[in-house]
């Protein structure tokens, strides 16, 4: 009998365990989503700002990097920023269905 209630023990801790891991990625999961869907709000609302900082990014090693079109530029980083928060919101639905 002592066998069966250690075993019950240590399948109620397993249970535990494994929510517990479950419930840190899911936030961890939603944690990175919050980051890109923010990152792809600034990258649609202020692009110019985002490719000076990409830029000043590449100049610290040791690249020149400049646009051939600045307007198609910051048209395209408008685009991504968009397909940034689609991406992450696409994420978040699929985990709230996989969790419920």
């Amino acid at each position: 009998m002592k066998r069966l209630e250690c075993w019950i023990i240590y399948q109620g801790k397993i249970e535990q365990m494994q929510y517990l891991f479950l419930k840190g990625i899911t936030f961890l999961s939603f944690f990175s989503i919050a980051i890109s869907v923010l990152l792809g709000l600034y990258l649609h609302f202020r692009p110019a700002s985002a490719i000076k900082l990409q830029k000043k990014f590449y100049k610290k090693i040791n690249w020149l990097i400049e646009p051939v079109s600045m307007p198609r530029e910051i048209r395209n980083t408008k685009i991504m920023g968009m397909l940034l928060i689609f991406v992450a919101l696409a994420m978040a639905v699929v985990i709230i269905v996989q969790t419920t």
